[in-house]
């Protein structure tokens, strides 16, 4: 589970991602980490976004703010259905309720691809 504790940026500036920021430092002569300089309002251009620690049925990763397709279950057996949501955490926990992670793939992010999330408002 020591992927729970990687995070990723995504850079508005650039409008792409930058991979495991808690380790990447911030300015060449600095002890700061990227994700530290963020905590403390040092760097306003990138969104940091944590990984839930699961990987979906391809193996990828899932971070905060990926858009993922979720079968609909019932009596905990996919129907055929499909329906999709963003990963987002709150109040200490990540939004996942009781759905294997193989069920789980990742078909993009709020900021490459908000329009996937456009027909479940």
């Amino acid at each position: 589970m020591q992927d729970r504790f990687r995070v990723r940026g995504w850079s508005v500036f650039d409008s792409g991602y930058y991979d495991d920021i808690q380790n990447m430092l911030f300015g060449e002569e600095s002890n700061m980490t990227l994700l530290d300089a963020i905590s403390k309002g040092l760097v306003n251009e990138i969104i940091p976004e944590q990984c839930t620690g699961l990987k979906d049925k391809n193996g990828k990763l899932i971070y905060e703010g990926d858009v993922v397709e979720v079968p609909v279950l019932y009596n905990e057996i996919p129907t055929g259905k499909k329906q999709r949501c963003k990963m987002y955490y709150k109040h200490g926990a990540f939004n996942i309720y009781a759905v294997k992670s193989e069920y789980l793939k990742v078909i993009g992010n709020i900021h490459e691809n908000p329009e996937l999330l456009e027909g479940n408002k």
